[in-house]
């Protein structure tokens, strides 16, 4: 029995006792791109998954069928099989999470957001515990391995998943732009496990993320940046960022018909990205092209 206790000891103390979201029904993920619900079990190649559905609505009526997730207590790991690749039906599947780790681990993960058609490598640059009633969760930080520009910072949660949402690990190791950035607003089962600060509620209405490259117009017009498709009172920032990574911020916003413009910095030239932070917390990028 004492060697028992032993082995106990050295599990991972999170295995034990924590509200997991990715193993229960009813599991709920408020995001600024949609919202996710847990369903009944699954069986996928005698393995047992729980459904996710995603809805456009917070009352997560008429859900979508999106894949079956689940969690493995003995590596603390997270698994998710897309119902769909590239429009074909999907039995394949792929790890989302793993929350085992120790500082400078790299780990190999794959999101929704590229179609979980390439991995992306993150690496561990901080790990920290948050209390949420009477329970501690882990923290894990990470940062992406092979990324050349610098994205907004990523957290996973235990039990919850990444900041950028369920579906989503390892954004900040992928190249993006053009897009908005999601984001996770709230989880929870029965209680909120999580509780994005800069939101109020957990609802959201979606609108600002729906703003893609095909409704977004950028252009250089008189040495200024002219971004047609989003309001000036609906950014709180945005910055100009360099291929090196240098982060010019955007001094003067100025209202303009249909958007907003800006000038551009005089020690500036070539290819540039636009990161716009909104009122809904979304990040939306673009790319221009600065010539003397």
């Amino acid at each position: 029995m004492r060697y028992s206790l032993l082995l106990l000891f050295f599990l991972p103390f999170l295995s034990f006792g924590q509200t997991n979201l990715f193993d229960s029904i009813g599991s709920k993920w408020y995001t600024t791109s949609g919202y996710y619900i847990t369903g009944q079990n699954v069986t996928i190649n005698s393995m047992t998954y729980k459904e996710l559905l995603r809805s456009g609505q917070p009352d997560f009526l008429n859900g979508e069928y999106v894949g079956a997730i689940r969690y493995e207590t003995a590596s603390s790991r997270v698994f998710f099989v897309p119902g769909m690749i590239a429009g074909m039906p999907n039995e394949t599947e792929f790890l989302l999470y793993d929350f085992d780790v120790n500082l400078q681990d790299t780990v190999t993960v794959f999101n929704d957001l590229t179609g979980f058609s390439q991995p992306t490598r993150v690496q561990v640059n901080s790990l920290s515990t948050v209390t949420i009633g009477s329970q501690q969760y882990q923290k894990v930080g990470v940062e992406g391995v092979d990324q050349f520009y610098p994205y907004p910072p990523e957290s996973w949660q235990f039990g919850t998943g990444s900041s950028f949402g369920v579906l989503n690990p390892g954004l900040t190791g992928v190249t993006i732009f053009d897009i908005t950035y999601p984001t996770l607003i709230c989880s929870e089962l029965d209680t909120i496990y999580y509780h994005n600060p800069d939101f109020q509620t957990c609802i959201n209405d979606l609108g600002i993320s729906d703003v893609l490259l095909d409704q977004l117009n950028v252009y250089i017009r008189d040495h200024q940046i002219v971004v047609e498709g989003v309001e000036a009172n609906k950014v709180q920032k945005a910055d100009f960022v360099t291929l090196s990574g240098s982060r010019f911020p955007v001094r003067n916003i100025i209202p303009s018909d249909g958007g907003f413009r800006f000038d551009i910095p005089e020690q500036v030239r070539g290819l540039l990205f636009i990161q716009v932070l909104t009122t809904k917390n979304n990040w939306i990028s673009s790319k221009v092209f600065v010539t003397d």
